[in-house]
C-alpha cells in the first residue's frame, strides 16, 4: 500500500493499493501486507479498518517504491482528525480472528496508531481545570465517554493464535491502546512505545481450558516504553 496508490491497484510493487481495508478484503491467510509512509484512514477515509477471520500480517515503514524499510524515517500511521469524528468506529484497527487457533499468525509491525488530532481539547488558558499547562498549545483534552471525544481503542478485538505486535507507536487514545482477547495462543508485544493513553497501555484477557483449568492463553509484554498512562 501506499498512500498516493489507485483504488483500482492490484496491491502489488508495480501497482500499490492507496487503502489498507481493499488490501486487507483482497489478502489470503499467510500474505503480508507492506505499506509505505504516509497516513491511512481506511475504506472512504471512514478513520479506521478492520479484519474478520483471516490470518495476514502488516509491515509498515517502507519507502515509496518499496526499496528501503526504516519505521522511524518512513513513518506509517493511521492517525484520523476531526474530519473523521462522525464516522470513526469503535477502534483504528479492529481484529476479529478466531478460526486458526492452530497455525493462524498475525504480525504488526511498524505501524504508528495517534488519536491526538481528532480528539477535542480545552482552550489554552489559565482555568485551573482544564487550562493551559506550561509548553502546550492547547488546555487539557475535554471529558471521555460522552461528547465531545468518544471512546476509542487504538487496536481492539479477539484472536486465537499467534499474535506479534512489535516496533509500533500508540499515541492518545480515549480508551486503551491495546485492549483484546487471547482465544487461545502465545502472543508477544514489544519494542514499542506507548505514551499517552486512557486507563492503561494494554489489558489482555485469556481463557483457560474449562475441563483441565489449564492455562491456553499466554502474553509476553518486553522491551516497551511506557509513558503517562492516565485516568479518567
Amino acid at each position: 500500500c501506499i498512500a498516493t496508490g489507485s483504488a483500482r491497484g492490484d496491491g502489488t510493487k508495480a501497482s500499490p493499493l492507496k487503502d489498507i481495508q481493499k488490501a486487507i478484503d483482497n489478502a489470503a491467510d499467510g500474505d503480508v501486507i507492506r505499506i509505505a509512509q504516509g497516513n491511512y484512514l481506511g475504506n472512504l477515509d471512514r478513520g479506521w479498518i478492520e479484519m474478520t477471520n483471516k490470518y495476514v500480517s502488516f509491515e509498515g515503514g517502507w519507502n515509496d517504491d518499496f526499496t528501503e524499510r526504516n519505521p522511524m524515517k518512513y513513518v506509517t500511521k493511521i492517525q484520523p482528525s476531526q474530519a473523521q469524528v462522525g464516522t470513526i468506529g469503535r477502534g483504528l484497527f479492529l481484529i476479529e480472528s478466531t478460526d486458526n487457533r492452530a497455525n493462524g499468525q498475525i504480525i504488526i509491525d511498524g505501524l504508528c496508531f495517534d488519536l491526538g488530532f481528532l480528539l477535542t481539547y480545552a482552550p489554552a488558558n489559565d482555568d485551573p481545570r482544564n487550562g493551559w499547562p506550561e509548553g502546550c498549545e492547547t488546555g487539557r483534552v475535554m471529558p471521555v465517554g460522552n461528547p465531545p471525544n468518544p471512546s476509542i481503542r487504538l487496536i481492539g478485538g479477539k484472536v486465537a493464535g499467534k499474535l506479534i505486535i512489535r516496533n509500533c507507536v500508540f499515541t492518545n487514545a480515549s480508551f486503551y491502546a491495546i485492549i483484546m482477547t487471547n482465544a487461545g495462543g502465545d502472543w508477544e508485544i514489544y519494542n514499542n512505545v506507548f505514551v499517552g493513553n486512557l486507563y492503561a497501555s494494554v489489558e489482555i484477557n485469556g481463557g483457560l481450558n474449562q475441563s483441565t483449568n489449564a492455562h491456553q492463553s499466554t502474553v509476553d509484554f518486553h522491551h516497551n516504553t511506557v509513558l503517562f498512562s492516565w485516568a479518567r
